[in-house]
């Protein structure tokens, strides 16, 4: 294996709590010919001093201290600084296996791709749940297209993708990276699949690895967990550029099916945060009224969905929005309850 520079680019934005776990897990890889970029996009807390306590401790690392304007923009300001040939993204509250760079980093040299993937594990406080995806090994561009036709936004069968859709647990020639990246400006929620969109429809080769090196941590507060109306406008805008970016048409039958799985995500986001009823139902009503939502999710003949989903599609269409509420807020909770007492 040879002995690039690797360029690590960690975007930070107001994760005390979590950075110095986030960093010690990065020093400690078992490849150690690295660059360390922390990106502190405007951090209101102490995030910004413990990127400076560990710079001043090892000189693979650097920091930039910016204004806030989201994550793309952030890992753009640590792009444009790197000196690696390589590049990986790790975000700031997540964490990493010693041996990250060192799985990433050898598909590319031994097999000459463009870049590399390994999966993740989704953490939330004391559970570990592996996200487990069907595609492995080595795709030359016949293969990329392959997964872009039939599983890069949705399987039909259990409606996961092809690859994780985040930009971390990729390794990425650098090349391909910026004109990726620039694609994304503007959004703030998504930007990880519009990057890789890009991504898949021009690099000419990928491998993707099945070890679970990557740990993904979900707890409340997170932007992903975002469901303002700003959050819904943000989310449209990313399927827009969907479209944009689908040249070839291979994504027109697997967007509205993706929609699908990120209304029910958003749904049961506004259920977490406790929203009323009455803001549940204007919320969606006016959701309802979006051109695009119409056209590509409302008036979609969708066709050998699962039950459960039938009815939340059923329920959408129809603007059953306070049975929706009731649905999430007491019948899916009572039914786990129930569910683990059993056990």
């Amino acid at each position: 294996m040879g002995n690039a520079l690797i360029t690590i680019i960690v975007p930070i934005y107001n994760v005390e709590n979590y950075l110095a776990n986030c960093i010690d897990s990065i020093l400690e890889q078992t490849y150690q010919n690295f660059e360390l970029i922390l990106v502190d996009d405007g951090s209101t807390d102490k995030s910004g001093q413990i990127c400076d306590e560990y710079s001043i401790k090892d000189n693979r690392l650097r920091v930039i201290h910016k204004k806030n304007e989201g994550v793309n923009e952030a890992r753009l300001s640590g792009l444009e600084i790197s000196r690696g040939a390589f590049v990986t993204f790790i975000d700031s509250d997540d964490y990493v296996s010693p041996l990250y760079i060192e799985c990433l980093y050898k598909p590319i040299i031994e097999k000459n791709v463009a870049m590399s993937c390994v999966q993740w594990v989704c953490v939330e406080g004391n559970r570990m749940i592996k996200d487990t995806r069907k595609r492995f090994g080595y795709y030359d561009r016949e293969g990329i297209c392959d997964i872009l036709r039939k599983d890069f936004l949705c399987n039909y069968d259990d409606y996961t993708t092809a690859v994780n859709l985040g930009l971390c647990c990729k390794m990425i020639k650098r090349e391909w990276l910026i004109g990726a990246m620039e694609v994304a400006k503007g959004l703030w929620i998504g930007e990880d699949l519009i990057t890789n969109l890009y991504l898949f429809y021009h690099i000419p080769s990928l491998y993707i690895s099945p070890e679970f090196y990557y740990f993904y941590r979900l707890y409340n507060g997170q932007n992903t967990r975002n469901c303002s109306e700003n959050a819904w406008n943000n989310q449209i805008e990313q399927w827009k550029r969907i479209l944009l970016l689908d040249k070839n048409g291979y994504l027109t039958e697997q967007l509205p099916y993706r929609i699908l799985i990120q209304t029910k995500t958003f749904v049961k986001n506004q259920i977490l945060q406790n929203i009323t009823m009455f803001n549940f139902r204007l919320f969606w009503k006016n959701a309802s009224n979006s051109v695009f939502y119409r056209d590509n999710f409302i008036k979609y003949p969708f066709s050998s969905l699962r039950i459960i989903d039938a009815v939340f599609v059923f329920m959408i269409k129809k603007a059953h929005y306070r049975t929706l509420f009731f649905m999430y807020n007491w019948i899916f909770p009572l039914a786990k309850l129930f569910k683990e007492l059993k056990k």
